[in-house]
C-alpha cells in the first residue's frame, strides 16, 4: 500500500496565504490576551474561538477558513479514485476493504501535511517577530495537543464528505458538512447566550473538539487565563481525541460497507 502524498503538497502549499493571514491577524491581537509566546500565537490561530463572539459570525468564518479550504481540496478524493480505478476495485471484491483503508490513510496523511505546513508557516511568522515557545513542557504540550486535535477534527470532516459522497453528489456532501459545521458552532453560541443550563452539551459537538481553549486543561489553562476564559467542565483533550477517533472509525466502517455494496457503472 503506497501512500500518494506528494501530489497533495501543492494543495497544502496553496493554504499558505491563509496561514499568513491568520499569523498576522492574531499577531496583532496576541498581547491583548496577556501573552507573547509562540504557542500562544498557534493557539489563537487554530485552537481559539471566543464563544461570546460567535453571534457576530465573522469570528466563526475566520476560525473555519482553513477547514473550508482543506475540505474543498480533498472533498472528492475517494470518488475520483473510484472513477480512475473502478474496474480494479469492483472486479476484486476482497480487495475493496484494503483499497478503502489505503485511501483513508492517505486522507489522514494529507490532512496532517496540510496542518504541518500551516503550523510551520505561522510559527515562522512568530519567530520573525521575536516570539519563542515557553520553557518547559507547556509550550510543546499546547502545540502538540492542538496539532493532534486539529488533524483529527479535520480528518473527521474530510472522511464525512468523502464517505457521504458514496451516497450523494460530492457537492451536496461538501456543502452539507460545511453548513453542519457552521450550524453546530452557532448552536454552541446559542447555548452559551440563552440556555446556560445545557452548556455541557457543547462537549458533544464535533467542532468543539478542535477548539482547545474550550477544554479543561489544568495548569496550562491557568497560565493562559485570557484565552481559556470559557471552558466546559470535564472536557479534556483526551476525551476529544477518543471522540474523534471513534467517530472517524464509524465513518470508515460505514464507507467500507457502502463500497462493498456498490457496483461499477
Amino acid at each position: 500500500m503506497r501512500l500518494r502524498m506528494l501530489p497533495f503538497m501543492k494543495g497544502a502549499l496553496s493554504g499558505l496565504p491563509l496561514a499568513f493571514f491568520l499569523g498576522i491577524y492574531y499577531l496583532n491581537m496576541i498581547r491583548s490576551y496577556g501573552f507573547d509566546t509562540l504557542e500562544g500565537l498557534l493557539l489563537l490561530s487554530y485552537g481559539f474561538l471566543e464563544i461570546e463572539s460567535i453571534i457576530y459570525v465573522v469570528p466563526v468564518i475566520i476560525w473555519i477558513l482553513p477547514q473550508i479550504h482543506l475540505t474543498y481540496l480533498l472533498k472528492d478524493y475517494i470518488s475520483d479514485s473510484i472513477e480512475t480505478s473502478g474496474a480494479y476495485i469492483f472486479t476484486r471484491t476482497k480487495k475493496k476493504y484494503r483499497w478503502m483503508l489505503g485511501r483513508v490513510l492517505e486522507l489522514f496523511c494529507n490532512v496532517a501535511m496540510y496542518y504541518f505546513v500551516q503550523f510551520t508557516f505561522v510559527a515562522l511568522i512568530g519567530i520573525i517577530k521575536g516570539l519563542s515557545p515557553s520553557r518547559g513542557y507547556i509550550g510543546l504540550t499546547i502545540i502538540f495537543t492542538e496539532f493532534v486535535l486539529v488533524c483529527l477534527l479535520n480528518f473527521f470532516y474530510v472522511a464525512l464528505i468523502n464517505i457521504g459522497a458514496l451516497r450523494m453528489k460530492v457537492t451536496y456532501s461538501y456543502f452539507f458538512t460545511i453548513f453542519l459545521n457552521i450550524f453546530l458552532i452557532l448552536f454552541a453560541g446559542f447555548l452559551y447566550q440563552f440556555d446556560a443550563s445545557k452548556i455541557y452539551l457543547i462537549k458533544y459537538l464535533p467542532p468543539s473538539q478542535g477548539i482547545l481553549t474550550w477544554h479543561s486543561f489544568g495548569d496550562i489553562a491557568d497560565k493562559y487565563q485570557e484565552a481559556f476564559r470559557f471552558t466546559v467542565q470535564n472536557f479534556s483533550p483526551l476525551f476529544s481525541a477518543i471522540y474523534l477517533i471513534v467517530a472517524s472509525m464509524i465513518l470508515i466502517v460505514y464507507g467500507n460497507f457502502r463500497l462493498k455494496n456498490m457496483d461499477i457503472y
